[in-house]
């Protein structure tokens, strides 16, 4: 097992594909999908490990979980890519704030929100977590959508 392993179990496409596909729920199965592939039994499977905000194995390049491989940060973003602020994130839409923390559409990490503590110590659980509950809050959307 290796880093090429992981990428093949955890991240087969990479985010780029919803700067043009812009399905939500797509978008936010690909993000659980991939931080789900970061928690420590998934890690060890593949023999990759953490630092600092990236996965890695042996003799290869860093897997970094940023802006480039968050397909919800693609969503979010304009035709060419960039990420101009975070309001259009699924996140933000289903779960009043962004990755980095409450009412934080600045980039700057707070050290209490999911991501900051993903980037500390490695605990991709309240990424899946919150993750998980903006999911169920797009379905429910889309459920209630249906009946109206």
């Amino acid at each position: 097992m290796s880093m090429q392993s992981w990428l093949e179990e955890f991240y087969p496409t990479k985010a780029s594909q919803f700067i043009k596909d812009k399905n939500a729920i797509a978008a936010i199965e690909h993000s659980l999908h991939k931080w789900s592939g970061a928690n420590a039994k998934n890690m060890a499977k593949h023999e990759v490990t953490f630092t600092r905000g990236a996965l890695t194995s042996v003799g290869s390049t860093a897997f970094g979980f940023a802006t480039e491989s968050c397909s919800l940060c693609m969503f979010a973003s304009d035709e060419d890519g960039d990420l101009r602020d975070c309001s259009l994130c699924p996140i933000v839409i289903g779960g009043d704030q962004t990755c980095y923390g409450i009412d934080n559409m600045q980039g700057a990490v707070s050290e209490q929100s999911p991501y900051a503590i993903w980037l500390n110590t490695g605990d991709s659980e309240p990424m899946i977590t919150l993750l998980q509950q903006v999911l169920d809050y797009y379905k429910e959307k889309e459920k209630n959508a249906l009946f109206e």
